[in-house]
């Protein structure tokens, strides 16, 4: 494991994450995309909370995976 810096170089900087989500199949009867994605929010100290967002993108039947993953992105 690294060991972190002395001087806490770079702690204070948020970095990109570069992340699009990502899409699952939900539900028993009617199948649906949803997608999930996440949040970084900032604290009042500095620190960053990860969030996990969700929503309902549409119905299996009538949308393919690549299609939930493009209204996902948009």
């Amino acid at each position: 494991m690294p060991s972190k810096s002395p001087l806490h170089i770079g702690s204070h900087a948020s970095r990109d994450r570069h992340q699009s989500g990502w899409v699952e199949e939900v539900g028993k009867r009617v199948k649906k995309w949803m997608g999930f994605w996440y949040v970084y929010i900032k604290n009042a100290d500095g620190s960053e909370t990860r969030r996990r967002k969700k929503k309902i993108l549409g119905v299996k039947s009538k949308m393919k995976k690549w299609e939930a993953e493009e209204r996902l992105r948009a």
